[in-house]
């Protein structure tokens, strides 16, 4: 529960400061790394994209494409911190 609950955090604010994010992350993999509860998977749920994209007065498909570009950061992520 909690780790989707990080998650879910997680993927906000990757939409909303992407430099205040990477820190945030930072800190947060680190502290989750000390605990010896680290889950072997985890699920995304790429959700509000158009949403997103409206807020912005943008089309829907680059609310999709930011989607797409945070869904990769978070894979390089899970890759970089195991």
């Amino acid at each position: 529960k909690v780790y989707s609950v990080i998650m879910n955090s997680i993927i906000f604010l990757m939409n909303q400061f992407s430099l205040i994010f990477t820190y945030i992350f930072t800190c947060l993999s680190q502290i989750i790394m000390t605990n010896a509860n680290i889950p072997k998977s985890i699920a995304v749920i790429m959700d509000g994209n158009r949403r997103y994209a409206y807020t912005l007065n943008l089309k829907k498909e680059k609310g999709h494409e930011h989607g797409l570009d945070t869904l990769l950061q978070l894979i390089n992520w899970s890759l970089l911190f195991g």
